[in-house]
This record gives C-alpha cells, structure tokens and sequence, in this order.
C-alpha cells in the first residue's frame, strides 16, 4: 500500500494539537494496520460499521485509492457490503492479505481471505 505522509505524521504525533478531524477513524487504522501488514491495499481487519462506510469511501476518494480488501469476518458483513455496492463500489472476489501479525515461530505474515472492493 502506497505511503500517506499525512496519515504517516498524524500516526507518529509529528502534526501536534492536531487530532484526526474529519479523517474517519476507521479507515484510518485501516491504513496504519495496511501498513503494519505490508499489505498492497488498505485492508479493514476489523469491523466497518454502517455509519462509516460512506466516510470510508470519502477517504479512499481524497487519498487517491481505487480498491480495498477487508479481511474481517465479523456479523453483518454482508449488509455493509450492500451499502458499499449501494454506494457505486463493486464486490471483485476474492484474494488474500497478510495478516497483521507475523507468525511467531516462521517470522512471516499469515495469510487470511479478504474480499476485494474496487471503489468508483
């Protein structure tokens, strides 16, 4: 996943006094998490919740990003990803991620199924 210097700096508290505003939070430990994982695309491990999808998009349209994965399984998945295809996002299949853990006896990243998210 290509490098946000903004959300680089905001993440190492380089921007002080200066909280997240209207950056959603989700997406954005999304990002720090992407790159923690050294994942190609912002992968969301964790849950989206309804109210934040449409922000999710804001973001991925004001930084430039055209695809997400989300590897999470949580319940209710499949309402949220509704609302991103109700938004004009597409479902493309699936594909794998690493995980943000590296397993502790290889020293690699696991891999998890994710389902792939072009956004328009």
């Amino acid at each position: 996943m290509k490098k946000l210097q903004l959300l680089d700096d905001l993440h190492a508290g380089r921007l002080e006094g200066r909280g997240l505003g209207d950056i959603n939070h989700t997406a954005f430990w999304a990002y720090v998490y992407s790159q923690e994982a050294d994942n190609e695309t912002l992968n969301f491990n964790e849950v989206i919740w309804d109210h934040d999808v449409e922000d999710i998009i804001k973001f991925c349209h004001a930084f430039a990003i055209n695809e997400i994965t989300i590897s999470s399984n949580f319940s209710g998945l499949i309402p949220t990803l509704a609302l991103f295809e109700k938004l004009g996002c597409k479902l493309e299949g699936l594909t794998e991620v690493n995980d943000r853990f590296k397993d502790y006896i290889t020293g690699e990243f696991k891999k998890l199924p994710a389902l792939k998210i072009k956004i328009d």
